[in-house]
């Protein structure tokens, strides 16, 4: 089990209306997880703000501390940007982008809750060796551009961008996750 995974919380954990069913993984600020909303009645991807340079777990809660005191005001701003940033995401719900259902406070820390993925990544299909035709690949990367255009005027970065980040529907649209 790596140090990540032992920061995760476990399968089964309660936060909010959510209910942690799988690890999915994780980058240099998030944990990402599939979980359960009572709510809607289906899955959704929540993730949690979990700067692993700068926090930890609480020992015996699931609550999130900064790691190093000197490090409270990072972690402080850090998560202030994401709530922002993510309340902005919701606000707007851009075409083309990943749909956002919610974003909370809790464990002192935040989680997104966004819409479970349809289709398969763009990293995906390219490991199948799939290749675009230049017109194809016109179509993709002018919808990718608008969409990034929107999250610009709105004063969000996106700050991921890569293969796996982009999935492509069944119809051949891509959605910026």
């Amino acid at each position: 089990m790596t140090e990540i995974q032992k920061q995760a919380l476990l399968e089964g954990t309660q936060v909010a209306v959510y209910e942690i069913k799988e690890f999915l993984g994780s980058n240099q600020s998030e944990i990402i997880y599939r979980a359960w909303n009572a709510h809607l009645n289906g899955m959704v991807i929540l993730k949690e703000f979990f700067p692993f340079k700068y926090a930890v777990r609480e020992e015996g809660t699931q609550a999130v501390k900064t790691n190093l005191h000197e490090n409270i005001s990072v972690l402080e701003f850090g998560l202030g940007n994401f709530i922002q940033q993510n309340e902005k995401l919701l606000e707007a719900q851009f075409p083309g982008a990943q749909a956002v259902h919610n974003v909370i406070e809790f464990n002192q820390t935040a989680y997104l809750a966004v819409e479970q993925p349809k289709g398969s990544s763009l990293s995906e299909y390219l490991k199948k060796g799939e290749t675009y035709t230049e017109e194809e690949l016109r179509t993709l990367l002018d919808s990718l551009l608008g969409t990034l255009e929107n999250f610009h005027e709105a004063g969000i970065v996106h700050g991921d961008i890569h293969p796996g980040n982009i999935q492509i529907q069944k119809s051949g649209k891509p959605v910026l996750l």
